[in-house]
C-alpha cells in the first residue's frame, strides 16, 4: 500500500501505541482506529469537513456494533444518549454540542472510541495516557472537555463499524472481571488526575462507578467460588459509596435514575435478541419452504 508506514514496538498497552504512531505522524489531523474496528470510505473526508466547517475543537461519528455472527446494531451512545437536544447544523447529519453538554456526557461516559474521533494534532500535546490499563481514550477526552470549553461536533449517520467481541478491551459488560479490575483501576486514576478541575458531583459519580463496579465483581467472584474474595470487595464497595454521599448527597437519586436507564437497556437488548431470533427463524422456514 502507498504511503502506509507499518512501525512496531514491544508489547507496552494501547496508549503507548498511539503515542509511537503520533511520533511518526506528519499530518496536522490526527485519528486512530483499533485493529477491530473498520471506517467507511468517507470516514475522514466527512469528519475533516466537519471538523472545518463547524469550528469544532474534535468530531466523532456515531457508529454501527456488528456481532461475531454479522448482526448490527444501533451504537450505544444512539440508543442511550442521542442528539436530539444537541444543535443541528448546516451540515447534513451533524450536530454540535456546546461546551456545558460536552462537559456533562464525557463526565457520564466516553461516548466516543478512540476510532470514532478525529482532531487537529494542536489540540494533543502530551499525547495518551500510558499508565491507565484500558481508558487512554477516555483520559484524553475528560482533559480535553475539562481543560476548556470544548464545542464536539458528531454525526447522527453511521459512519464506522466497531466490531463487537469477548476480546474488545474496552468492551466490560460480559463475564470479564480482568477488565472490571482495569476499569476500577482507571477510575481511581482519573479521579487522581483531574480532581482539582471535578465538581463535587463528578467525583461522586466516579466513585459510585467504582463501587458498581466492585459489586459486580463480588458477582463473578461468587459465581467462581472464590468466597474469600468478596468481603474486602464488599467493604470496599461500602467505601466507594460512603466517600460518593459524603461528597454529594444526591448521587442516590443518580445512582436510581441509572439503575433504571440500566433496566431499560437490558429490556431493550433482550427484545432486540427476541425479534433477531425469530427473524432467523423465519428466514429459516422461508428458506426451507424454497
Amino acid at each position: 500500500m502507498r504511503d502506509v508506514v507499518y512501525v512496531r514496538q514491544e508489547h507496552r498497552g494501547q496508549g503507548a501505541a498511539r503515542n509511537l504512531g503520533l511520533r511518526c505522524a506528519k499530518g496536522a489531523y490526527i485519528c486512530t482506529l483499533d485493529s477491530d474496528d473498520l471506517w467507511n470510505p468517507d470516514f475522514i473526508e466527512s469528519s475533516l469537513r466537519a471538523l472545518r466547517t463547524l469550528d469544532a475543537d474534535f468530531v466523532f461519528s456515531n457508529w454501527t456494533d456488528e456481532t461475531p455472527d454479522g448482526e448490527r446494531h444501533i451504537s450505544n451512545f444512539e440508543e442511550f444518549y442521542g442528539w436530539n437536544s444537541y444543535r443541528e447544523t448546516e451540515l447534513n447529519g451533524w450536530r454540535l454540542m456546546e461546551p456545558d453538554q460536552s462537559r456533562a456526557i464525557y463526565m457520564e461516559a466516553c461516548v466516543s472510541p478512540s476510532s470514532a474521533l478525529l482532531f487537529s494534532r494542536t489540540l494533543i500535546s502530551e499525547g495518551w495516557s500510558e499508565d491507565l490499563k484500558i481508558g487512554d481514550d477516555r483520559c484524553l477526552l475528560l482533559n480535553w472537555v475539562l481543560s476548556r470549553p470544548c464545542r464536539v461536533a458528531v454525526s447522527t449517520q453511521p459512519r464506522w463499524i466497531k466490531r463487537i467481541c469477548g476480546d474488545n478491551i474496552s468492551y466490560v459488560h460480559g463475564d470479564t472481571d480482568v477488565k472490571r479490575y482495569a476499569s476500577i483501576y482507571d477510575f481511581h486514576v482519573l479521579i487522581e488526575r483531574f480532581s482539582s478541575v471535578m465538581y463535587a458531583g463528578e467525583r461522586a459519580w466516579y466513585y459510585a462507578k467504582i463501587a458498581f463496579n466492585l459489586l459486580v465483581l463480588c458477582k463473578f467472584e461468587l459465581r467462581r467460588k472464590q468466597f474469600v474474595r468478596i468481603p474486602p470487595l464488599l467493604v470496599q464497595s461500602a467505601g466507594s459509596m460512603l466517600r460518593a454521599f459524603v461528597l454529594w448527597p444526591g448521587i442516590v437519586m443518580k445512582c436510581a435514575r441509572e439503575f433504571r436507564r440500566r433496566q431499560r437497556k437490558m429490556r431493550a437488548a433482550s427484545k432486540r435478541t427476541r425479534q433477531t431470533s425469530v427473524l432467523s427463524h423465519e428466514t429459516a422456514e422461508s428458506q426451507q419452504a424454497s
